[in-house]
């Protein structure tokens, strides 16, 4: 399950050195679904590395519960 984060991060940084994309892409250049997402406009490279200090609560989530 993790170890395929480090998969993607090294075909994501094959592909960025061949030149398809770049870490400093907007973040939904390539995933349109987050336009007006609080992702949006954060680059690729924030996505990655998963920093973006966005916390999402959804449903499924209750401040004294945590997630059900």
């Amino acid at each position: 399950m993790s170890a395929s984060k480090s998969f993607t991060s090294m075909v994501a940084a094959i592909a960025a050195d061949k030149g398809y994309f770049s870490f400093n892409d907007p973040i939904e250049k390539w995933i349109p679904e987050f336009i007006g997402s609080p992702l949006e406009g954060s680059n690729v490279q924030i996505f990655a590395d998963m920093r973006s200090c966005i916390r999402n609560i959804d449903t499924k989530y209750d401040a004294e519960h945590h997630y059900h």
